[in-house]
């Protein structure tokens, strides 16, 4: 019996010894630890994709705070969430099967993300280099959870991004500010999602389109099911179905003007004001919560473009994107600008993303040029270095810089 007994208690220490080995071995202290572990790096290479995606573990701005509303089990899902988000469009894959199943089958989102995946991945096919990437790095920092019952959490998450397109080698492309929010339900016994929403430019512009159809038949998304919000999806998507454009240069040809614009001096600033992490704004101007057009303006005024009563800090010609563009491009205005064709624009001069209506959504710094591609530096979503093609949006113009008078 004593020796049955000793048996068992060396058994028992033996595989003690063994799982913490194990532990120990990955650098982590609990199982679930290692279990996320494991889902970043080997589980992240399914079958039908060599895609890496390193989701870092999930910081939180109140740990304490969260104590007792984030575990391990939750913190994974919404890790997978970005893993599968991100396997295809580093692919650039059709297959978006995993990252469907993520979702409740009734979940109105469902559908609308599915076409924000689908237009991003149509819209990188047509840049004329390359934009895969092999890997990726994500990094999400946790900003509230609350239970609204049992089953069901609101969580809302900031995220970062970085990866090395393969059309575009040396060059790190990456955005941060980001924020998302879920609404995750584990009725059914695991975490799905219900409701997803982004604060990033794109996503804003495809539900914002996806309102200005549902509201022609006098609806609001809230007031239908999942069903119906999926009818309205297929009718966007057609919409959406076109290819890039790229706005001709304007008659007349290239512009002079009395006083050069420093685009050394006005991408300096850009670089100083984003950052791959963390987002970044000048205390001397006001920052807003979309605040691409006020950045551009920014850095054109580092690269010594004057402020003026018609444009400054604070007026519309210097924070919304459509009065910028008409401000600038106006023989009335200050700044010499113009816009100009596809393969003309050069680092220094100002990209417009616009939606089906003409009306401009984002505006953005050129930072770089690889033949009629652009890589990008932006506020709002804190682009950096980041293909222009990458962003989703379909319709591009671009406006030349030359000067002041």
């Amino acid at each position: 019996m004593l020796r049955r007994l000793i048996l068992i208690i060396m058994f028992f220490l033996l595989v003690c010894g063994g799982l913490w080995f194990v532990l120990h071995l990955n650098g982590v202290d609990t199982f679930g630890e290692l279990t996320a572990k494991w889902l970043n790096y080997d589980g992240s290479r399914p079958s039908n994709s060599s895609v890496v995606v390193n989701v870092y573990e999930l910081t939180k701005e109140d740990a304490a705070g969260f104590k007792n509303v984030f575990d391990d089990e939750l913190e994974i899902f919404l890790r997978r969430w970005f893993v599968e988000y991100n396997r295809v469009l580093g692919a650039l894959s059709d297959d978006a099967g995993a990252f469907d199943k993520l979702y409740d089958r009734y979940s109105p989102n469902r559908a609308v993300d599915a076409l924000i995946l689908e237009r991003l991945v149509k819209a990188r096919k047509q840049c004329s280099l390359p934009l895969t990437f092999p890997a990726c790095d994500v990094g999400l920092r946790l900003v509230s959870a609350v239970y609204a019952n049992e089953d069901i959490i609101e969580v809302r998450v900031g995220e970062c991004f970085a990866a090395a397109f393969d059309g575009f080698p040396n060059r790190v492309g990456s955005y941060a500010g980001t924020e998302h929010f879920f609404v995750l339900d584990k009725s059914s016994g695991s975490w799905l999602v219900l409701r997803h929403e982004s604060n990033s430019a794109f996503a804003r512009y495809i539900t914002g389109e996806l309102d200005k159809v549902i509201a022609e038949d006098g609806y609001t998304r809230e007031e239908l099911t999942s069903a119906g919000v999926e009818s309205y999806v297929k009718a966007l998507k057609r919409i959406l179905e076109r290819e890039v454009y790229y706005y001709p240069a304007e008659p007349g040809g290239a512009k002079t003007a009395d006083f050069p614009y420093d685009r050394e001096k006005a991408l300096n600033y850009a670089a100083a004001y984003t950052d791959r992490e963390n987002v970044r704004r000048n205390p001397v101007f006001p920052a807003y919560e979309h605040n691409g057009t006020n950045f551009v303006s920014q850095c054109l005024h580092a690269g010594n473009i004057p402020a003026v009563s018609a444009w400054e800090k604070g007026k519309p010609s210097w924070i919304d994107a459509n009065s910028f563009y008409e401000y600038a491009t106006s023989a009335a205005g200050l700044t010499v600008a113009g816009v100009c064709g596809r393969s003309d624009g050069e680092a220094g001069d100002v990209i417009q993303f616009l939606d089906g209506g003409g009306g401009a959504v984002q505006s953005a710094l050129i930072s770089a040029k690889y033949g009629d591609e652009y890589l990008i530096t932006a506020n709002s979503e804190d682009f950096s270095a980041f293909p222009a093609s990458a962003t989703g949006f379909d319709i591009v113009r671009i406006i030349k810089v030359y000067g002041y008078n």
